[in-house]
């Protein structure tokens, strides 16, 4: 197993939670009720799994990876993808300052989240397409293999029992009953 072997079950998790918020936007768009605690739930997966855990094994770990194997940082993949992991961090803090306003600001909130879905998925597939597969071709198997140990401390560090518990659990019980929207 490679280390981009991970980052891609990790997307697919992260693609997961996305089609659930799209869910929760049709539900929204068809005036019924939504569970304020299900989008701090999705909020705190997007903060903790898809950055902290996520993100920071590919913007410590593999990008520099691949920039001492020789892969340009200016006007590259990796600077492209870094800009974007910003602009996602912006998008789901402007999501959190939605909600905090609960119901006022609703409209608000859907309209970065959609932003945000579409975005994610543009970003994920750019990296599954494009970096991944430069990566996989740039990085010997001992590389991959150091970094795969690495990774699995950064999870062991950011993604916690407490975490695992109020978010991870239930969010698998939510999206185990829930069917991906046919269109958004």
């Amino acid at each position: 197993m490679k280390a981009t072997d991970i980052l891609r079950v990790e997307h697919e998790n992260i693609l997961q939670v996305i089609n659930f918020l799209q869910n929760i936007y049709l539900k929204y768009r068809e005036g019924k009720i939504i569970d304020y605690n299900q989008l701090k739930m999705v909020l705190n997966f997007f903060r903790v799994y898809a950055d902290l855990n996520h993100h920071e094994k590919e913007e410590r770990l593999l990008f520099p990876q691949m920039l001492a194997a020789g892969f340009p940082s200016n006007n590259s993949p990796i600077s492209v993808m870094l800009n974007e992991h910003e602009l996602g961090r912006s998008l789901v803090g402007n999501m959190e300052k939605a909600l905090d306003y609960k119901g006022e600001n609703r409209d608000l909130f859907f309209q970065n989240a959609m932003e945000y879905c579409l975005f994610l998925q543009q970003h994920i597939s750019k990296e599954n397409m494009i970096l991944f597969q430069l990566a996989d071709s740039i990085l010997d198997n001992t590389q991959q293999h150091d970094m795969l140990e690495k990774f699995k401390k950064i999870t062991e560090h950011v993604i916690s029992d407490t975490f695992i518990q109020n978010t991870l659990d239930p969010l698998k019980k939510m999206l185990a009953s829930t069917i991906k929207p046919q269109t958004i």
